[in-house]
Order: C-alpha cells, then sequence, then structure tokens
C-alpha cells in the first residue's frame, strides 16, 4: 500500500461568493505600508475555483496591482493576472501655504495629510529629513503634497551673493570681492561681476569662493 502525502499551501480559496473579502486579505499582506486602501477589480473573473497563494506574485505600477491567480477548470490549472486599481492611504507632507518655484522648504511650512498617493505623479515625502535642504523646482499650491521629484538641492551659491573671486596668475594668487550673476552648484561654472564691474566666468570651489577661468 502506498502512502499518498499532499502537502497544502498556505492559500486562499477564491469562490464567487467571497471572492472580494479574501482578495482583500491578500493585499492587506501586500499592502502594509499604508494607513488604509480600497481597491477595484478591472479584470472579470471567470466561474471556477480561483486561487491566490501567499506566495503568489504581487506587482504594482502607478495606481493599478497585477496578482497572479490560478484558476481550476476541469482539474487544470491555469495561471492569469488579476487587475486592480488601487486607492492607498498614507500620511505624506502638504504644503501649508502656496510654495514658488525656487522657494526654499521649510518644515514650518508643511503640514501631515492623509492622501491617496497610488493616484499621485510621483513620491510624496514622508518626513522633512527626504527634503531638507531642498527648494521647490515647481508651483505647489496649499494643500497640494509635496513630490520629492519636485524639489531640488539648494545651490551652492545663488544670484547676487557675495562672493571671493580667486585669480591665479602665474604663481601669483589674488582674491577679489565680487557678485554671482548666476547660481550654481559647486564645479559649476558661472557668470561673476567683481566690484569694479568686470565680468568673467568662474568655476565654483565652494559656497563662498570661486576659481576666475577666463
Amino acid at each position: 500500500m502506498f502512502l499518498l502525502v499532499v502537502y497544502i499551501l498556505s492559500s486562499f480559496s477564491l469562490s464567487s461568493g467571497n471572492f472580494e473579502n479574501n482578495l482583500k486579505q491578500y493585499l492587506s499582506l501586500k499592502l502594509k505600508g499604508y494607513e488604509s486602501f480600497s481597491f477595484k477589480i478591472i479584470t472579470k473573473v471567470d466561474a471556477g475555483k480561483i486561487t491566490i497563494p501567499e506566495t503568489a506574485e504581487f506587482k504594482k505600477h502607478g495606481k493599478y496591482g497585477y496578482i497572479t491567480a490560478q484558476n481550476i477548470v476541469n482539474g487544470k490549472v491555469e495561471k492569469f493576472i488579476i487587475t486592480v486599481e488601487l486607492t492607498l492611504y498614507k500620511e505624506v507632507l502638504a504644503a501649508k501655504n502656496d510654495i514658488k518655484p525656487k522657494e526654499e522648504i521649510e518644515s514650518s511650512e508643511l503640514v501631515s495629510r492623509l492622501v491617496d498617493v497610488a493616484s499621485l505623479p510621483g513620491k510624496a515625502a514622508e518626513s522633512f529629513d527626504q527634503i531638507s535642504g531642498r527648494r521647490s523646482k515647481t508651483f505647489i499650491r496649499k494643500g497640494e503634497p509635496v513630490l520629492i521629484e519636485n524639489t531640488e538641492k539648494l545651490p551652492d551659491i545663488n544670484l547676487g551673493q557675495s562672493v571671493t573671486a580667486v585669480m591665479i596668475r602665474g604663481n601669483v594668487m589674488i582674491n577679489m570681492p565680487a557678485f554671482a550673476r548666476q547660481e550654481g552648484y559647486t564645479g559649476d561654472v558661472i557668470k561673476i561681476r567683481t566690484t569694479d564691474n568686470k565680468y568673467f566666468f568662474a568655476k565654483i570651489y565652494d559656497k563662498n569662493r570661486v576659481l576666475i577661468i577666463e
């Protein structure tokens, strides 16, 4: 006599009657990082016994989720993709007031809001550390989430800033006061004006000094 041992993988048996409830259980395992979520089934589900193992592949792109399910028809297992439209709520940082382009983002100008991040065109900042020392690249309206992609690092030198311009002539190094005519980061070449109204191009050395190159 042969002893038949059957190993049953942990899975949800999704019949038509409890399909959405069990699908919600599966998604709750995959979407633990959100405060709450809801979903709408896009894929038409055929009749038959549908199973989704807990280890089933789950992919998310934007507001859509894709689940590899199994449909058992006439004793045969067929794999197919269930597509769901997701609403994913998370606490993120939003603008307390309008933030203009190139305006530094201050923690005092932000509030925490629960929003649907699945519908956002980028990744919203969840903590100020993610956008500290940065400014807005776009106009952010009051109440809008702050997207990390719409921020940029503050320039090392700002337009109109007073700097020390270094000119090297042979073995002689000359320091002179000047003003930045452009903003930029360390390594960038910007235009400067000296106090005697001469214009040069200079490479940014640090937050206060530039090296005249022509």
